[in-house]
């Protein structure tokens, strides 16, 4: 079964796919402090955004797959509320979004940090596979981990490898094969079963 915010569905209900559309991208602190430089207005774009799926839905697509995560302004409320007035099926997605290192708060807490601790990114992806985003009830379909230079934490993806572990959920992979965190996702391939594939061969091909 995949997961879709309206809930699970068999492959084979998925239809045609677009695999990588975002439905908003924002930045949520600037969207609330400077609402006039950041220009998005709930009012005007969540219509808008239905408005064209819609038109999506009416040219032939029947899912599309909406990997906007952490560092892209995700908030699922808002996302419901454009499937529930559409037909099209959305995909959502778990994951890290991050040109150089993790958000402070996480720079923060886990191993090797000042806080230390366990790695939260594991629970953080593990629970909206398996539990749901927030208190939503929507489960994640899809890990997104994207970390485009070297830094000094790479893990993102390390937690993506070891949040997949034992869930049906497909990874996408938006690397950087000279980042850091790129052994991370490479070492992903014995631990995490992508769909479609069935042997971890397979899921180190899916990387390259």
């Amino acid at each position: 079964m995949v997961e879709t915010v309206r809930g699970a569905v068999p492959p084979e209900a998925l239809g045609r796919v677009l695999m990588h559309e975002h439905i908003f991208v924002l930045s949520p602190e600037f969207v609330v402090n400077y609402p006039e430089h950041d220009g998005f207005d709930e009012a005007v774009h969540v219509p808008e955004a239905i408005g064209k799926l819609r038109e999506l839905k009416a040219a032939g697509i029947d899912t599309i797959v909406d990997p906007t995560v952490i560092g892209l302004g995700r908030y699922l409320p808002r996302v419901q509320a454009v499937a529930a007035a559409t037909d099209l099926q959305i995909v959502v997605a778990t994951g890290l979004y991050t040109y150089r290192d993790v958000p402070h708060y996480l720079s923060m807490r886990g191993p090797g940090t000042p806080l230390g601790g366990p790695e939260p990114l594991v629970e953080m992806f593990v629970g909206d596979l398996t539990e749901g985003i927030a208190d939503t009830g929507v489960k994640a379909g899809v890990l997104q981990v994207r970390h485009r230079r070297a830094g000094p934490y790479p893990r993102g993806r390390a937690g993506a490898a070891r949040g997949c572990a034992g869930t049906p959920a497909d990874r996408r992979a938006d690397h950087d094969p000279h980042a850091r965190g790129h052994a991370a996702w490479a070492g992903a391939a014995e631990r995490v079963r992508v769909r479609g594939r069935g042997s971890a061969a397979g899921a180190d091909r899916a990387l390259r």
